[in-house]
């Protein structure tokens, strides 16, 4: 029989009381022998993500000053209010892409630099304008639909009224992004424009087509003479008496040739000419 027998049978044959002890002594061996072996893989993978997450941890916070720094002072101030008109805001970006608008479209360069730097000043009063005659409006009975604005677009995009409104959207779409502006601004430029074309024609409708006008001629006399007034008197009545002008004119005014003036609006012409 094997060596493996062999110790079986001798731990069988030993007396109760030294395999108890022989057992007690591997039990201690057993412990000491945990005592010396280093910790547990898992608490060594624990530790490391405690490490890597405070220097995550660190980095995030760093990265969240600079944001914030970052946001102050470049993307902040953009959204700063630099005109307000009852409910209607115009924030520093807004006002940045109508002029942007101004300068690809409608402005004159010829003009010269002077011009290029009143241009805020220039768009912020036709900001102004707009709000404030879409605020106004109403009290003249003059109102802009969304029907109105989609008519408008179509015109620009030389749509028809029965446009299918995929293609509409297309076109919507392409004249915001042509403008520059977001698609509520250019809702806003739109209903602006078209506030003023109808106040506008309010404006004319309300207004006289005819206007009673008289023509305008003079007499000149001496003043620095002290018959002056005297002799503008008697000037006067002859015309009065119903004598014609010119033959008075030519006979008495200094300057003959300049009696002819123009034609005025009655009640608009000087008070000399009365």
């Amino acid at each position: 029989m094997g060596k493996g027998q062999d110790d079986r049978d001798r731990q069988k044959n030993e007396p109760r009381s030294r395999r108890a002890e022989r057992r007690a002594a591997e039990r201690r061996r057993t412990q000491a022998d945990a005592k010396q072996k280093p910790d547990h893989p898992d608490s060594e993978v624990t530790n490391r993500r405690l490490i890597v997450g405070g220097v995550i941890a660190v980095v995030i916070v760093a990265i969240g000053f600079i944001a914030f720094g970052w946001y102050q002072t470049e993307i902040k101030p953009f959204t700063k209010t630099v005109l307000r008109v009852e409910d209607t805001k115009y924030n520093l970006s807004h006002l940045q892409r109508r002029m942007q608008l101004e300068l690809d479209t409608g402005f004159n360069f010829s003009l010269g630099t002077s011009s290029i730097l009143n241009l805020p000043d220039f768009m912020i009063s036709q900001l102004e304008g707009e709000a404030s005659l879409l605020e106004g409006i109403g009290e003249l009975d003059i109102e802009v639909t969304d029907e109105d604005v989609a008519a408008e677009i179509r015109r620009r995009g030389g749509l028809a009224d029965d446009v299918e409104p995929n293609v509409f959207a297309d076109e919507v779409r392409e004249q915001v992004d042509r403008s520059g502006l977001k698609q509520n601004e250019y809702d806003l430029m739109l209903r602006g424009f078209l506030a003023e074309q109808r106040a506008h024609g309010y404006f004319v409708f309300l207004g006289s087509t005819e206007e009673p006008q008289v023509r305008g001629r003079m007499i000149i006399l001496r003043d620095d003479d002290p018959d002056a007034e005297e002799d503008a008197n008697a000037v006067l009545t002859r015309l009065e008496a119903g004598e014609d002008f010119m033959i008075v004119a030519l006979e008495v005014s200094l300057a003959p040739n300049t009696i002819e003036i123009d034609w005025f609006v009655r009640d608009g012409e000087p008070t000399v000419f009365e």
